[in-house]
């Protein structure tokens, strides 16, 4: 059996997992032909990023070893329909560090508890890298940079 090329490329689960690490979204969706996506069921979370007007869905994830992290600009796929947000997804190196990488979604513009519901996260840009910030404070300042360039992406 041939293999498949793409821009010169052999497409493997190498070449997408390398794309992921370095951010290149656009490129995975080509080579994929759709959005990377990650689903899972919502679970509870400690309920901090809604104390910093940042309610999020936390998604639990099955594999602790995941090429793509990072802060990004997200479709949600939830009970038929598709709803904009962005997500960090990583081990929170500012506050309550994990080992395992966690993934935490805002939706834009939602206020439902959806606990045990089955979402489907759709990458579609990604904004940084995560960070280590200095405090609280510095940290909020910037996922609110965050919030509004992925709000402008979807106005594009």
């Amino acid at each position: 059996m041939n293999s498949l090329d793409f821009n010169g490329e052999r497409v493997s689960s190498t070449l997408v997992r390398r794309s992921l690490q370095q951010g290149k979204l656009e490129f995975v969706r080509l080579i994929l032909g759709r959005d990377y996506s990650i689903g899972g069921r919502v679970i509870r979370g400690d309920g901090f990023g809604r104390t910093l007007g940042f309610p999020t869905a936390n998604v639990a994830l099955r594999c602790s070893n995941i090429a793509i992290s990072g802060i990004f600009v997200v479709r949600v796929a939830l009970e038929n329909k598709l709803l904009n947000g962005v997500a960090s997804l990583g081990v929170r190196p500012t506050v309550k560090q994990t080992k395992i990488p966690l993934l935490e979604v805002h939706i834009f513009d939602f206020n439902r508890k959806i606990y045990g519901k089955y979402i489907r996260v759709l990458f579609l840009k990604k904004l940084r890298d995560e960070k280590k910030f200095n405090n609280v404070d510095q940290m909020v300042l910037q996922m609110r940079k965050d919030k509004k360039t992925a709000q402008d992406f979807f106005l594009d």
